[in-house]
């Protein structure tokens, strides 16, 4: 004898099924909510700890480069505030500007890194020079001369072409009067390996753009950013990054943005 279920009881569990169907998509929906929300939670906290990150590396690279054009106008003010070299400069005596800055040179170059010392009259003429390197020819010296004997202030500038030099000039002043300028440059590969320690972090220092002159035989290439870089810290794991990512993103991006390869 067979029992046949009644139309009644189909249709009860025909909803049951129903009823749990919809309950299993609901918390399948609901899991998949609250695991996608994650994801983004943790996304967002990454990318927000990256900018972070990026914009502390910034701060504290325009930092040490303040702090070393701080330090270089201090050395300037120092050099020219020696008594020998005011008497000697408004004497024009360039015999005895050439013995004081020998005497200055060794501790300025050794302790502080100066890679030149200048000096010029009123009129931008150089009357004294110490320094390693052959003398630079291209810089804006009236301009200079007629900022700061007119201002009586320091001026501290950047300029790069085979090397990235940080100059100040200040001025000489004998009785209240300025009777000329005294220069110092130092090379920006110093300040790479002092914002290194201050960020720990690993630093490039490179030029964009079309240079004059014979480049240093260690200078690298990025093709793709048309620069050379001067300066790396840790070259064998940093150089892949910057080839990665010169190939990936363009140069001014990465003033904005991260780059993670």
């Amino acid at each position: 004898m067979t029992t046949r279920s009644s139309p009644k009881a189909r249709y009860r569990l025909s909803l049951t099924w129903r009823v749990i169907a919809l309950s299993s998509l609901l918390l399948l929906a609901l899991v998949a909510l609250f695991i996608w929300l994650g994801q983004h939670q943790l996304t967002q906290q990454l990318e927000s700890s990256r900018m972070e990150s990026h914009e502390r590396q910034q701060r504290e690279i325009s930092l040490a480069m303040q702090r070393s054009s701080d330090n270089l106008r201090q050395l300037a003010g120092l050099t020219a505030a020696a008594p020998e070299l005011g008497s000697a400069l408004q004497e024009n005596n360039q015999d005895e500007l050439a013995d004081v800055l020998r005497a200055q040179w060794p501790s300025l170059q050794l302790e502080a890194g100066i890679d030149e010392i200048f000096v010029f009259n009123t009129q931008g003429a150089r009357v004294g020079y110490s320094g390693a390197n052959d003398p630079l020819i291209d810089l804006p010296i009236q301009g200079w001369i007629s900022s700061v004997l007119t201002t009586e202030s320091p001026i501290t500038t950047l300029r790069c072409a085979i090397t990235c030099q940080q100059f100040a000039a200040v001025p000489v002043l004998m009785e209240g009067t300025s009777i000329g300028m005294v220069v110092l440059s130092r090379s920006l590969a110093d300040v790479t390996r002092q914002a290194k320690e201050v960020s720990n972090s690993e630093i490039a220092l490179m030029v964009t753009g079309r240079i004059t002159g014979s480049l240093p035989a260690e200078a690298l290439l990025l093709e793709d950013w048309n620069g050379h870089i001067l300066a790396l810290t840790n070259r064998d794991q940093t150089l892949s990054v910057l080839q990665r990512a010169s190939q990936d993103v363009f140069l001014n991006q990465l003033v904005h943005m991260p780059f993670s390869p």
